[in-house]
């Protein structure tokens, strides 16, 4: 009986030691960065320490940003993606936020001369510059580049011709009665270049300027 009780002391002793201790070692287990923010093109090596035991990785938006079978991040794009490390089933997060230092920004455009220098600065307009009628079509100011076959025309957002356009993305020509069909439209800026060479060119970086 003595022996029976003994070894029953001795199992409970080996249990609760051993119990914390692998407490221990889960809660020792971690990913090297739960935050990182990285450069479009830069790389970033995780890891997870505390065990011996393979580490699955994954992310939640591979455009944004993608990782190697051993934890390389590398950042595609600006935007946010989760970086997710699996081991025996419990899984370690590193939220990675990809950004642009070095993106160019047209910046501060108020006015048609604004718009015309930026498109002059890509090599988009070329030729003689001539001012526009614009309130044939509805608008308030006008230019045309003959030569790059572009025409720009600036809106009173207020006005029943730029609500007009905005909803069904034509102008009439009053004065031969002809409807014209813009080409794009950004904020109170209006782009006519059906017949550019280099339309789908010059209707992106048209889109993308920073109106103020």
């Amino acid at each position: 009986m003595k022996k029976y009780l003994s070894l029953l002391l001795t199992l409970a002793l080996i249990f609760s030691l051993a119990g914390p201790a692998q407490a221990v070692s889960a809660a020792t287990i971690k990913i090297s960065k739960a935050k990182a923010t990285l450069e479009v093109d830069s790389t970033l090596k995780l890891s997870v320490t505390g065990t011996k035991n393979k580490v699955a990785w994954k992310t939640s938006k591979s455009s944004v940003a993608t990782v190697s079978s051993s934890g390389l991040i590398t950042a595609k794009k600006e935007g946010s993606a989760t970086i997710t490390a699996t081991v025996s089933s419990k899984k370690y997060i590193c939220v990675v936020t990809v950004v642009n230092s070095n993106k160019e920004t047209a910046g501060n455009l108020s006015s048609l001369t604004d718009i015309v220098t930026k498109l002059k600065d890509e090599g988009l307009l070329s030729g003689k510059e001539t001012k526009m009628d614009a309130s044939m079509i509805g608008g308030v100011n006008g230019v045309k580049y003959a030569d790059s076959k572009v025409e720009l025309y600036e809106f009173d957002t207020d006005s029943t011709a730029y609500k007009t356009l905005v909803k069904t993305n034509k102008v009439k020509l009053e004065a031969f009665n002809v409807e014209l069909s813009a080409s794009a439209i950004n904020g109170k800026f209006v782009l006519f270049c059906n017949d550019s060479a280099n339309k789908d060119q010059i209707i992106k970086i048209f889109k993308n300027l920073d109106i103020e």
